[in-house]
């Protein structure tokens, strides 16, 4: 008997490496092809390229078992490599989410039409004048952080954004301040701040995802993600939320457990959470609604529900109010912004909605059916857009891999899909709106990224209820989805070394 146990748990240990063999051969090719497909202007990073690739090896052989513990891994490993290979102000509007995390990190946490109350430490402007370069060997390791402040009215760009979003980088920046590190490791330390803040709200959600659990990892482990939570960008915190949310909501319909009192108000306190630092996401408060009442413990729950979407829209008209009082100094005197007038593009929609709604409805349509930038890097200048088609056929496995496993009413599942359209929508008119000027028949400003909150929510879609390919479901390891997403994540940190580093 014993002798058989002992053949069971050898042999199985000898699957279990094989598997991991074939894991690593699979990255060790995908490595090669990436290699291969990414531009490579100069000579090759030989140390830092050694290391990448040793350091997904490793992820691959020793990563967790456990699928919330993993991705969080995964997040914290490649965040840090991307938080220190990313040259300074090199992110999507990093500067600016910079200027505002410093200005947090001094404890203002409200923005204010007066310049004398738009201070920051003169750090921002020895960092702003090292923009686009690397962060190893920076001039600025000699410098020390300076309490002498200057006016920075480049704060007020964020003034959509609640404090809250900066809270992460704010505290990396201030602990190395306190330790009187150099700027740039200050610099760095905030970036990793942020990273982590993502690795933890990314974990909680894929915890709580319960049947979803793939489907979340999945959203949370796109590379843009990983990117954007290793620079001062904001929307690293909201899309832990958003995910968190999501994930939640996956708890709700698809847990054993029945949904308390306690954990939906949680629910809405997340919600109002999203109105304050990405607005177009509030509508996620919907997603509950059409849930069956046997779901909740609790009496009355059409009750509750309605009253969560209530306080919601009331919170979050009051905050559209509140921060529409701060003035963005710094659009309003540039030359590209001055035909832009919010009023009187909505006065020029109302006077001709038919043509101004199919602007709207074909730039939605466009950033859902063709992603391009999704895999472009710095401000849109670089990375592995060769992967789309790649992508697309992964994200179509994964959905094959978790059908059937969802399954909700014909009510809710119409309702996942207005709420998706109505976010998409969302997000396009606040550009066209805010960003575009008046009377332009195309939306300016909009970006891939803004829509990573949305792929979540297609994978969800398209997996409930699906019976057509539920003989597919769990064909495809956990593992083997996390070490594919890993690959994606690695094209990004490989076309950033291949675009600055020429060691």
């Amino acid at each position: 008997m014993e002798g058989k146990l002992f053949m069971e748990n050898l042999i199985n240990r000898l699957e279990v490496r094989k598997k991991k063999a074939s894991y690593v051969i699979f990255v060790i090719v995908f490595f090669i092809v990436s290699i291969i497909n990414i531009p490579i202007n100069e000579p090759i990073p030989k140390k830092l390229l050694v290391l990448l690739f040793f350091s997904g090896i490793l992820l691959i052989i020793f990563k967790p078992k456990k699928l919330p513990v993993a991705a969080a891994l995964i997040i914290l490993v490649t965040g840090l490599f991307s938080s220190f290979l990313t040259p300074i102000g090199d992110v999507p509007d990093e500067t600016a989410h910079y200027y505002r995390s410093v200005f947090v990190s001094e404890g203002d946490v409200n923005l204010s039409n007066d310049l004398e109350n738009l201070k920051v430490s003169e750090d921002t402007q020895n960092v702003q004048s090292k923009n686009k370069t690397l962060i190893i060997n920076s001039q600025l390791n000699n410098m020390k952080h300076q309490s002498k402040e200057k006016v920075a009215p480049e704060v007020t760009i964020t003034n959509i954004y609640s404090f809250i979003s900066y809270v992460p980088q704010a505290l990396g920046l201030a602990i190395g301040n306190a330790l009187n590190i150099s700027i740039v490791f200050s610099y760095w330390l905030g970036r990793f701040f942020n990273v982590l803040a993502y690795a933890l709200l990314c974990y909680l959600a894929i915890r709580l995802a319960s049947k979803a659990e793939q489907l979340i990892a999945v959203a949370a482990l796109l590379p843009m993600n990983v990117y954007l939570s290793a620079s001062y960008n904001q929307d690293s915190v909201a899309l832990g939320v958003i995910l968190l949310v999501i994930g939640l909501f996956c708890n709700f319909a698809y847990s054993n457990k029945k949904i308390t009192l306690p954990k939906y108000m949680f629910y809405t306190m997340l919600c109002v959470l999203l109105a304050v630092i990405k607005f177009p996401f509030i509508v996620l408060i919907a997603l509950p609604f059409f849930l069956p009442s046997e779901r909740f413990e609790m009496k009355h729950s059409w009750l509750i529900k309605i009253c969560s979407i209530f306080i919601v829209f009331i919170l979050s008209i009051l905050w559209l109010k509140i921060s529409a009082q701060v003035h963005n100094v710094t659009m309003a005197g540039t030359e590209a912004f001055k035909d832009v007038n919010s009023k009187e593009q909505l006065l020029s929609m109302i006077h001709s909605p038919v043509n101004y709604s199919l602007v709207i409805l074909k730039e939605s349509l466009l950033r859902i059916l063709k992603p391009e930038n999704m895999n472009l890097f710095g401000w849109l200048t670089y990375g592995p857009t060769f992967l789309v088609g790649w992508n697309m056929i992964f994200y179509f496995l994964v959905i094959l891999n978790n059908a059937g496993k969802l399954k909700i009413n014909w009510l809710s599942k119409v309702l996942l899909s207005m709420i998706i359209a109505a976010i998409t929508i969302g997000i396009v008119l606040s550009m066209y709106i805010s960003w575009t000027p008046v009377g332009t028949l195309a939306v300016g400003g909009v970006q891939d990224r803004y829509f990573l909150g949305v792929v979540p929510l297609i994978l969800i879609f398209f997996t409930t209820n699906n019976a057509t390919f539920e003989k597919y479901q769990g064909v495809i390891h956990d593992s083997l989805i996390l070490d594919i997403s890993m690959c994606f994540i690695y094209t990004m940190l490989l076309s950033t070394l291949f675009t600055y580093y020429a060691w």
